[in-house]
């Protein structure tokens, strides 16, 4: 007998919601409807893709390597295929489930993740690795995002991503999870201060002459969010500094560091110290009425069709992905 047979009877016995070779989405959903129409964790996964089709339930197995032999592993790559091909703001969700100790455990993974995903898709793929250990802390977890990497053997590069495990009656960190689909590792936001500590980006003195010029020294936004001060009138030069509306944390988490993707003037604009305050600020109203008020004094400077050009091509996103990097909803 292989030191790995016992997690693969254990995890053939326990898997919950088991998928068969070739069956379909549906074939599986028709499968165990009864249960899942009651199962609290699918029906939050539901709620965001609003598409059965985007839902991939994929079995945990047994890594069967005889010097690991405690190592669990997800593979799908039907999911990396689509992940890496589709636009960033279409979202596939791996839906993973295992009874431990009599309580149903959940592992779920968004393809956002994997866009930039470098690693080959034609031959065996176990992007997700953990210790069989580590299913068991999780059946008395109240429900984690945790972060894990992919390595590429060879090359050494590695992608980050974040995934949520837990159990169907704390689904609170899902929700999360599951509403920043986001940000870039999916919590961007979250750690944006201390990554952007971890990213410092010089703007070159022709530049910053070009974005001054082009704003006539005076906060972009001054019109729509009527941010005109006594203080700016008196002097021109006060409380007004370029900044990246694509913000320094998304390049950093993406391990984007060229300046001229960074710094691209259609990234740019400048700001008083009250538009600022909105581009920071920790209440999601404030960051959303700066996002609607910068795309309003595009649309009107003329300058939309080039920034969605920048994100689309550069970055390879959209507006509502960018919304999103701000923890907020597209409208």
């Amino acid at each position: 007998m292989k030191n790995y047979d016992q997690i693969i009877r254990f995890l053939r016995k326990n898997v919950v919601y088991r998928k068969k070779p070739k069956q379909t989405i549906l074939d599986w959903l028709n499968q165990y409807n009864d249960q899942l129409k009651f199962d609290k964790v699918f029906n939050e996964i539901l709620k965001i893709t609003k598409s059965i089709d985007k839902i991939y339930p994929i079995n945990i197995a047994s890594f069967c390597n005889k010097y690991l032999p405690n190592k669990i592993r997800i593979r799908s790559d039907q999911f990396l295929s689509k992940s890496r091909s589709c636009r960033l703001n279409d979202i596939f969700i791996i839906f993973s489930c295992v009874k431990i100790e009599h309580k149903k455990t959940y592992i779920v993974l968004t393809s956002n993740h994997f866009t930039n995903y470098t690693k080959s898709i034609s031959s065996s793929n176990s992007f997700f690795t953990k210790d069989f250990t580590d299913l068991k802390n999780w059946a008395n977890n109240v429900g984690e995002i945790s972060k894990n990497e992919a390595r590429v053997r060879g090359i050494g590069k590695t992608t980050t991503y974040l995934y949520w495990h837990g159990n169907e009656n704390h689904i609170e960190k899902l929700s999360d999870y599951l509403g920043v689909l986001s940000q870039i590792e999916n919590y961007a936001y979250y750690l944006k201060e201390k990554n952007k500590k971890n990213l410092r980006v010089k703007i070159s003195k022709d530049t910053k002459m070009e974005i001054f010029n082009f704003y006539n020294n005076e906060c972009a936004l001054r019109q729509i969010n009527k941010c005109i001060t006594i203080e700016s009138q008196i002097n021109d030069n006060i409380s007004k500094h370029i900044h990246h509306i694509v913000p320094l944390y998304y390049f950093y988490d993406q391990k984007i560091f060229d300046d001229k993707i960074i710094n691209n003037k259609n990234n740019l604009i400048l700001l008083c110290f009250k538009c600022h305050a909105m581009l920071s600020s920790h209440i999601k109203l404030e960051r959303k009425k700066f996002l609607d008020y910068c795309l309003e004094f595009m649309k009107k400077a003329n300058k939309f069709i080039d920034f969605q050009n920048y994100l689309w091509d550069d970055l390879h996103i959209t507006i509502p992905i960018l919304y999103k990097i701000y923890g907020v909803d597209y409208e």
